[in-house]
């Protein structure tokens, strides 16, 4: 329990299937997410959770407002340090969002950078309710869509 509570992952269950397993996060494993990188298990090119976004405003030289807030990218984590991050743009840090858009600040030195129209890739802070939110992921190899998966579990909480 000591390792669970310095982690701050899920704690392990109380029963498996499998000898020896003592926690089962199959979203977390197969997508990673800036919870995982923060846990030292993950780096931003080992991410595959991505959230395509479009820089729809820039209303100071230091601030950009991405077109994806909490309905894509969840509040979860809100205000951490790297909560949300933009792959490969350590320069961007995600101040906060709203519904529908998030709102993001520029380091010194950068602020000419991601005019309107800019397309960023946004890692979420949870793989698993960002996936939830979607009907579609799709596979992306060297900047082009290989493949589409439908979301089979979209909807399906009773």
């Amino acid at each position: 329990m000591a390792a669970w509570a310095a982690r701050r992952a899920a704690p392990p269950p109380t029963w498996s299937p499998v000898a020896g397993v003592t926690e089962i996060r199959p979203g977390t494993y197969i997508f990673n997410d800036t919870s995982m990188i923060r846990l030292g298990v993950a780096t931003g090119r080992t991410t595959a959770a991505r959230v395509l976004s479009t820089v729809i405003a820039r209303s100071t030289p230091e601030r950009v407002v991405f077109d994806e807030g909490t309905k894509c990218l969840t509040s979860h984590g809100a205000g951490s340090p790297g909560w949300i991050r933009a792959a490969g743009l350590p320069y961007v840090h995600m101040d906060f969002l709203k519904e529908e858009h998030g709102v993001a600040r520029l380091e010194p030195g950068h602020e000419h950078e991601l005019p309107v129209g800019t397309r960023a890739q946004l890692i979420p802070s949870h793989a698993c309710s960002v996936v939830n939110m979607f009907d579609v992921a799709h596979g992306v190899e060297n900047g082009r869509v290989t493949t589409e998966l439908r979301v089979a579990a979209r909807g399906a909480v009773r």
